[in-house]
């Protein structure tokens, strides 16, 4: 590699923050090329994904690198071009429907967890870890963490937070930057004993970057570019003169949070088991109630029932509106990372089953059960039963994986039904709409208006929303929560919060 790999990564970052402030997941950039003697002028096109592959790359081929600084258009050529090396992976022939699915799972979960929406992803986990109440198991993940770190999971947000302010201002920046706060509310959070500690959790210098890479390649052999990037575990990286520098920004709330559930995960593997696996379960169904709570109101929210004799459970939360009921399963899987890595379709149908095509099958005797009023909740004058199953991990792509749960379920000779699938930000999108349209009537037209019913959420009220000339779609719990934090950790960001 013939250019600073210093320079390079300082150049991920500035377009990196660039896509963001534009509020886009793809930006098309003019740049010419040269073939022989001749240049032409084309459009590049780079994504979070694109830059977050070269920053791997290049730290990933460090040791062989040299010290010319690119021009732009240099710049610019490698990040348009980056994902188009040839991988291994790809090297047969798409024989089939299961090996197109394969593919274009394996490009979604390298795509699109760039665009996920950040703004309500930490206050999502804040009340995920802190407030929800879980019996059984008995884990107490704030306390766990700062048994093993020092910091608490607010302390490890909040940090993580002060470094992305500083990364999206500067390209490369000393750690006493973020230590010597003016922000008095701050101050507590950045001491230099909390920063060493977060430091050790995500970052690494260039050496240790790249014995994650290898470690990774050895791990799985054949994934080529598909394979996982360390720096969803470690976005900060420790440069040679000991400053840092975060080449894609947006994975530090990512690491903040989403990332924590792996660090817990990790802390708590067992031979056959995992106790946080399960409790992680638990305190999603119960972060669930509290958003349909704070919309629906008490009264009209009921928690699973148990019942009969041998006990049965019904659906993790039930709403009544009026003559319909919506019923709610949370679902907290997800693809594990050879999944991902290689879309094993096998793999891919397997967490189907036990995330929502075990649930499903049970969907039709939970409403019998409910009708006849056994579980105790009272539904007299509730005529339609509209259920939804919520996933914590996106289903990516959402069209793809209902395609292949309706092809599993008429294998099964399950009954057709409606059901609605949604990812946890797409329920959350539905609650902040409940202002402009109500729930049941959104999800009945969805299903109705063709075209529509296999999108997600998420999109369509955005769509609706434009088209109504609403700027923003905001979830009132989460909005409580975000400015509250703010209120404690910088009051004079509290009516500027997404910044």
């Amino acid at each position: 590699m013939q250019y600073d790999p210093d320079i390079l990564l300082q150049m991920c970052n500035r377009v990196s923050v660039n896509i963001y402030k534009q509020g886009k997941s793809i930006v098309t950039i003019p740049w010419s090329s040269r073939i022989g003697p001749f240049r032409r002028r084309q459009n590049a096109h780079i994504t979070q994904h694109k830059l977050a592959l070269l920053a791997m790359i290049v730290l990933q081929n460090h040791p062989w690198a040299h010290s010319r600084k690119p021009s732009n258009n240099e710049f610019i050529a490698l990040a348009n071009n980056v994902s188009t090396i040839e991988s291994p992976i790809e090297k047969h022939r798409l024989s089939s429907k299961q090996d197109l699915i394969s593919t274009l799972v394996r490009l979604a979960y390298q795509q699109f967890p760039f665009q996920e929406e950040v703004y309500y992803t930490l206050p999502r986990h804040l009340l995920l870890y802190l407030d929800t109440h879980v019996a059984y198991p008995a884990i107490d993940p704030d306390a766990t963490l700062m048994k093993k770190t020092g910091l608490s999971i607010k302390d490890f947000i909040t940090i993580g937070i002060a470094f992305y302010s500083a990364a999206l201002q500067h390209s490369t920046f000393d750690r006493k930057f973020v230590e010597n706060t003016l922000i008095s509310t701050l101050q507590p959070y950045v001491k230099p004993e909390k920063v060493t500690a977060f430091l050790s959790i995500v970052a690494a210098d260039f050496a240790t970057f790249r014995d994650l890479c290898m470690r990774e390649a050895q791990q799985f052999p054949n994934a080529g570019l598909y394979r996982f990037n360390p720096l969803f575990d470690r976005p900060v990286i420790i440069r040679r003169d000991r400053s840092l520098c975060v080449p894609i920004p947006l994975l530090l709330p990512y690491v903040v949070t989403k990332g924590l559930y792996y660090d817990f995960l990790d802390e708590f593997s067992g031979d056959n088991s995992n106790l946080f696996s399960d409790w992680f379960g638990h305190a999603f169904e119960q972060y669930g109630g509290l958003l349909l709570r704070d919309v629906f109101g008490s009264k009209s929210v009921f928690e699973e029932p148990r019942y009969s004799k041998p006990e049965k459970g019904g659906p993790d939360w039930t709403v009544i509106q009026g003559t319909t009921a919506i019923i709610f399963e949370f679902r907290s899987g997800r693809l594990n990372k050879r999944a991902k890595t290689y879309g094993d379709y096998e793999e891919l149908v397997e967490l189907l089953k036990r995330n929502v095509l075990q649930t499903l099958e049970k969907i039709p005797t939970k409403i019998n059960d409910l009708r006849s009023g056994v579980t105790g909740i009272p539904l007299s004058g509730v005529t339609e039963y509209i259920p939804c199953i919520v996933t914590y991990e996106p289903l990516y792509s959402h069209e793809l994986f209902l395609d292949v749960i309706t092809h599993e379920l008429r294998d099964k000779n399950v009954s057709e039904f409606n059901f609605e699938l949604m990812s946890i930000e797409d329920l959350e999108w539905l609650l902040a709409w409940a202002t402009y349209e109500d729930p049941v009537e959104f999800i009945q037209k969805k299903w109705t208006t063709p075209g529509c019913k296999a999108k997600n959420t998420r999109s369509l009220i955005e769509k609706r929303a434009t088209e109504k000339g609403i700027s923003k779609v905001r979830n009132r719990l989460l909005e409580e929560t975000i400015n509250q934090y703010w209120k404690e950790i910088d009051p004079a960001l509290l009516e500027s919060s997404e910044n």
